[in-house]
């Protein structure tokens, strides 16, 4: 879920750039880890209209394309 409060605030580019280089830092210590896309919810949607079109762009950038509906 990390990147999700730096929608406000940074691009798609700069939010992808951070979540790999934390998930090289993982691997680089031995941790699995697994990346869960950006949720929708009403701060991405809320304000700025391009706040949700970055959270599709982080989740298309980091692999995160599909949705569950629960």
């Amino acid at each position: 879920m990390a990147g999700t409060n730096d929608l406000k605030r940074r691009s798609a580019a700069e939010i992808a750039s951070s979540l790999e280089q934390l998930h090289a830092t993982c691997h680089a210590a031995g941790t699995r880890t697994l990346a869960l896309g950006i949720p929708h919810s009403k701060a991405s949607t809320v304000g700025s209209r391009g706040r949700s079109e970055r959270r599709r762009e982080v989740n298309a950038a980091c692999g995160c394309v599909r949705t569950l509906r629960v």
